[in-house]
């Protein structure tokens, strides 16, 4: 005889997969997600391209995705069924059910037509936490800024040239060639940087020692391929002493083309090495500046690009047409219960109260209706905000503290509820699920709006709480944040 009750045995099954998803897709979220082999940061875990708050914020965000996916296959089991078309009473058992729903998620990135899709959906997340275009912004500001070559970097690359002869006749040649032939200044340049890096050095360059012990052999590879480079500039430095006329400032000579050529490649092998361990050893741009500072860098802050602005809004669209797919089922869920045990007892009176919709599928219709609704309201309250933000009207310049402006949420507020008070007459009159309208005319605008009354102060009430959100702490590293936050406010209301 069981100690569970059927009940209890669908919550402890319930817990089981709960944990088996948490588990499986926290460490997923850990692989890369793109395959590159043209670019060296493919070689590094996607944790240490990006700031270590972005990632976890973004690592949250996927792992809550599947659970939430989980969570519909459990508690409408119907659907689980459809997908996975379960041809037994012991697959159909409830108490197996979320079980089997894990497993089936699970398994969902390892069969051959899905793991792209799930491949698709983790480099989403990714791209929220600026992995791996981090990387690149990174390589490319270190790529462009100059560096300081102190005596002791300058003095150990020339020994490792073997001191040639032409070098101990003219102590100012080494210092002419840096200037003025590139391949040499190359080479120079990389063993500056790794002798930042050096063993002794690393405690004051600010870099995690974790990510040195994680990466010492790509680093150790980057020295052994310099040094293999030294030898083809000891002869290039031997050809140019022979033949002062080779030596073109800024020009490099086709037949250096294919050393010059080796030299970027390892720059910029080396570069993404540090860009890694930098953008995952701190949380701000600022201390990101002073590490490149650390590791010689003359101008290692510039301000961030505005880029990739579709690209952020393509994917918050995405994830929010996610999330209103997944909340509809449970406002589905939740109204079948409401009409059949709440609705139903009271009798018809109460039912023509609530128009409810009959069908499952203009249930849903409804709940994204109820989306748009909300998401109008949010959007017009945001865009405000905006507006007063870029003409300075917003927040007070003069004031030391930043303070909430919440005489200013008056008119942004008015103007979300007025937008959605807009998109739900026009539900209304469009005969939308939850409204009544056998053939809509003209003259029936006016029940459209009155029907849709009671509903402007949830309009208003949303918008101001999408105000309050945005107007939180904001991070100048993950600016997306603040809309997240109002995104999510909407979905609650929804839900």
């Amino acid at each position: 005889m069981s100690i569970l009750t059927p009940t209890q045995n669908w919550f402890f099954a319930l817990l089981v997969g709960a944990t088996m998803i948490t588990f499986y897709f926290w460490h997923q979220f850990d692989e890369p997600s793109y395959d590159s082999s043209t670019e060296y940061f493919a070689k590094y875990k996607p944790r240490f391209s990006t700031y270590a708050t972005q990632y976890v914020y973004a690592k949250y965000e996927y792992v809550l995705l599947f659970l939430g996916v989980y969570l519909i296959f459990s508690f409408v089991p119907e659907i689980f069924y459809t997908l996975v078309k379960a041809p037994t009473t012991e697959l159909q058992s409830p108490t197996v059910v979320p079980v089997l729903a894990a497993l089936a998620l699970i398994s969902f990135q390892k069969a051959t037509i899905t793991k792209d899709f799930e491949r698709h959906i983790r480099a989403a997340f990714h791209s929220l936490a600026q992995v791996p275009e981090g990387v690149r912004r990174t390589v490319a500001q270190i790529r462009a800024s100059e560096l300081n070559m102190n005596k002791d970097a300058l003095s150990l690359q020339t020994r490792k040239l073997g001191s040639p002869p032409e070098l101990d006749k003219a102590p100012d040649t080494i210092l002419n060639l840096i200037r003025d032939d590139l391949p040499t200044f190359g080479w120079y340049r990389i063993g500056c940087v790794l002798f930042a890096l050096a063993e002794h050095n690393r405690k004051e360059t600010g870099i995690e020692l974790v990510f040195f012990d994680l990466y010492q052999e790509e680093l150790q590879t980057i020295n052994s391929h310099h040094a293999q480079l030294g030898e083809a500039i000891k002869k290039h430095i031997h050809a140019l002493s022979r033949n002062p006329a080779l030596l073109r400032p800024g020009v490099v000579n086709d037949s250096d083309l294919s050393l010059f050529a080796e030299l970027n490649k390892l720059a910029d092998r080396l570069y993404t090495f540090v860009a890694c361990g930098v953008r995952s050893s701190v949380k701000t741009a600022v201390e990101r500046a002073g590490i490149l500072k650390n590791l010689g860098f003359l101008q290692g802050y510039s301000p961030q690009p505005k880029g990739n602005t579709l690209a952020i809004i393509g994917i918050i669209t995405g994830l929010s047409i996610i999330a209103i797919m997944i909340i509809s089922v449970f406002t589905g869920f939740l109204t079948g219960i409401f009409q059949t045990k709440v609705l139903t007892p009271l009798g018809g009176s109460w039912i023509a109260a609530f128009p409810i919709p009959k069908d499952i599928l203009r249930i849903y219709l409804w709940s994204w209706t109820t989306a748009f609704f909300y998401a109008a309201a949010i959007i017009t309250a945001i865009a405000v905000r905006q507006s007063r933000i870029a003409t300075r009207k917003w927040f007070d310049i003069d004031g030391l503290k930043r303070e909430r402006p919440i005489v200013r949420y008056i008119v942004p507020t008015l103007l979300g509820a007025a937008c959605g008070a807009v998109t739900l007459v026009i539900i209304a009159f469009t005969s939308g699920p939850g409204f009544h309208f056998e053939l809509p005319k003209i003259s029936d605008l006016g029940e459209a709006i009155q029907l849709s009354l009671p509903w402007y102060p949830l309009a208003a009430a949303i918008a101001a709480i999408s105000l309050w959100l945005v107007d939180g702490e904001i991070s100048h590293d993950r600016p997306v944040t603040p809309i997240l936050r109002s995104l999510c406010a909407g979905y609650s209301w929804l839900l």
